[in-house]
Formats: C-alpha cells, sequence, structure tokens
C-alpha cells in the first residue's frame, strides 16, 4: 500500500472479492474457530483466524491487512453496529454529523455506498458476529440485528454473505427446533 498526497491504493483490486467466497473453503476454520470461542481458549481462537486471513491472502484479498482510512461509511458502520436495533433514520445521522441530506448522501455515494447499504452491512455484521459466538435462535439473532421479520433477515443475509444464516447453526438449531 502506498500514500500519494493522502490517497490510499490498495495492494490488489479484489477487496470486494472477499464476500464471493463459498463458506465451504473456510467451514473447517470457522467451526474451529467458533469452539475455540465457546471453550474460552484464545490462543487456538487466534490461530485460526489467523489462518482464515491467510487464506483469504492466498486468494487475492491481501487488503484485508490494510487497516482502512477513517470515513464517513465506517463511523455510521460503527455507530448502527453499536445499536443495530435502533431505527435508524437519515435525518437522525444527519443532526449527529451536521450535514444536510444531499451531503450525506453525496459523501457516501463517494465513499461507494448509501446509507440503507451502510446500515444493512452493519446489522448483518452483528448478525453474523452473533450466529457465530452465540446459540440463540435464528429469531433472536434477527431481532437483535433490527430485523422485525426473519424471512427479510435471511434475505438479506444471503444476498450479503451468499449462504443461508441456517447454515451457521444447523447443527444445534435442528435439534433444538429453533428455527
Amino acid at each position: 500500500c502506498t500514500n500519494d498526497l493522502g490517497k490510499t491504493h490498495s495492494i490488489t483490486d479484489k477487496s470486494d472479492d472477499i464476500l464471493k467466497f463459498s463458506i465451504v473453503d473456510f467451514a473447517a476454520e470457522l467451526s474451529e474457530w467458533r469452539t475455540a470461542l465457546f471453550n474460552n481458549d484464545w490462543v487456538k481462537a487466534r490461530l485460526y483466524i489467523t489462518t482464515i486471513l491467510l487464506k483469504l491472502c492466498q486468494f487475492g484479498c491481501a487488503d484485508i491487512l490494510l487497516i482502512p482510512a477513517p470515513n464517513l461509511t465506517k463511523t455510521i458502520y460503527q455507530w448502527v453496529i453499536n445499536e443495530p436495533q435502533r431505527n435508524w433514520q437519515s435525518r437522525d445521522l444527519e443532526i449527529q454529523l451536521g450535514l444536510s441530506g444531499a451531503t450525506l448522501r453525496r459523501k457516501l455515494n463517494a465513499e461507494g455506498t448509501t446509507l440503507r447499504e451502510t446500515i444493512t452491512h452493519a446489522r448483518l455484521g452483528y448478525a453474523i458476529n452473533l450466529l457465530y459466538s452465540t446459540h440463540l435462535p435464528l429469531k433472536t439473532v434477527a431481532a437483535k440485528s433490527g430485523y422485525q421479520s426473519v424471512a427479510v433477515f435471511k434475505e438479506r443475509f444471503l444476498q450479503r454473505y451468499g449462504f443461508d444464516p441456517n447454515v451457521l447453526c444447523s447443527g444445534w438449531c435442528q435439534c433444538e427446533g429453533l428455527y
């Protein structure tokens, strides 16, 4: 990564491809990571996360190791992930940021996103963390992530990550009838 006059250049152009991998590519490592977390084995958990990061680099996604420059999208993402259940409205964020609606939309557009997309990504990021680190029923995960409808949650999750969220809890949800 180089920095010319404040502009950051990526190592690769494949950052967006990270979400296009199949979960099968990382299934064993993710399963072991989850087990290590539940067993409070932090050394093993870090080992499996490192293995996943190295695998992503082998797939050409070295950008995941770069610290991104702070931007508006990241700021909004952090606010949403801290309160995913909140009914986020453009007006609330405009006031908090001291921006007009048009300026907010223009700045997000310049960063390659929209407000709706940023809110959705934050909520789904929160959800995937819950799915990996808890045994909560899918309905509860959806609600805690700001979704009133499990069907809408599943649809957005599938669009974002390319697999059904039930995959992450298929071993225990089916046994406990928690779908």
